[in-house]
């Protein structure tokens, strides 16, 4: 399982084990002590289709990872697409979509007891293992950020809102993390100009 083993209790709403936000980072779902701690054994790089998105076009997200290593490597991935604002310095502006990448989709969860009485429900990103066959390799990916879930990072709950029903017209640095056992892996951002507004009827 990845380091960044998100757990949240539902319906209560509740987040285990992350007790600290990251601010200069743009996860904050990070556990304690790991805000720093990178994992350097892929690159990962990422660029929208459109400068713009709104609710008429896709919101097309393309990258790749590439192996840095000098051989074959497997790892464990739990991937999130964040969306921070630049003009707004509140942690309110900044949302979070835990991404399956490979498949274009949320991130798949499951549940599970926690707690002493073992009565309350969590629920956890499952991870998504990645195979490499020797240093140079890439993967190649695309995402359409309307087809993830989002919600703001403050809110502590798991996303399950459409984009452009959560996120506000503005303008945003886009980052794809990868969180692992061994650290993260932070893509560079990209610049995208958000417009929320439903489109004029017909």
């Amino acid at each position: 399982m990845p380091s960044l083993s998100r757990c949240y209790v539902w319906p209560a709403v509740v987040i285990c084990f992350l007790l600290a936000y990251s601010f200069d980072g743009l996860s904050g779902q990070t556990t304690v002590g790991d805000e720093h701690k990178f994992n350097h054994d892929v690159r990962c790089v990422i660029q929208t289709e459109r400068r713009q998105w709104n609710r008429t076009a896709e919101a097309g997200v393309s990258g790749t990872i590439e192996n840095l290593t000098d051989g074959m490597l497997e790892m464990e991935v739990d991937p999130t697409l964040y969306l921070s604002s630049r003009t707004a310095s509140e942690m309110g502006d900044k949302y979070w979509a835990p991404a399956d990448f490979l498949h274009d989709k949320p991130i798949s969860t499951k549940k599970h007891a926690i707690g002493a009485d073992k009565k309350a429900e969590g629920i956890e990103p499952v991870p998504i293992r990645l195979q490499f066959k020797s240093k140079g390799d890439k993967i190649d990916f695309r995402i359409d950020a309307q087809h993830l879930l989002w919600a703001k990072v403050i809110s502590s709950v798991w996303p399950s809102s459409h984009l452009f029903s959560t996120v506000k017209s503005d303008e945003y640095d886009l980052q794809l993390v990868l969180e692992t056992d061994s650290g993260r892996v932070e893509s560079p951002k990209v610049k995208v100009s958000i417009d929320a507004g439903k489109p004029a009827k017909q």
